[in-house]
């Protein structure tokens, strides 16, 4: 099961077992904030996943507050257009999207496989 069709499983056992209705507005994409915040939240965990420190090469540019080291790092072997195509989508609506970083800026810090997620040390 690639990614997309992890994201779009989860976004469905979402909508069906206690998450349905929403007073949050719905995009003209069809998708309310808190689904694109899922949907980005499942793509960063399926290719943060790691085993060794030389599978995490990718920074995804703009998930931080600024500086390469704050952005999420992800496995090389990532295919980061969907993300990018979500994270585009909910920028566009104005959802405020929280990627969790640190906002660490160390120009000393290296991506590394810590404890099975790509991360920064």
């Amino acid at each position: 099961m690639n990614a997309a069709q992890i994201t779009t499983a989860a976004l469905f056992f979402t909508q069906t077992c206690g998450g349905g209705s929403s007073s949050e507005p719905t995009t003209e994409g069809g998708w309310t904030c808190s689904e694109y915040q899922l949907m980005l939240d499942v793509e960063l965990d399926y290719g943060s996943t790691c085993t060794i420190d030389e599978e995490c090469t990718q920074v995804l540019d703009g998930t931080g507050c600024g500086c390469e080291s704050a952005d999420r790092v992800v496995r090389g072997d990532f295919d980061a257009s969907w993300f990018y195509e979500l994270k585009d989508e909910a920028d566009g609506y104005e959802c405020s999207i929280d990627f969790e970083s640190a906002c660490v800026c160390d120009a000393g810090l290296e991506p590394a496989c810590i404890s099975g997620r790509c991360g920064w040390q």
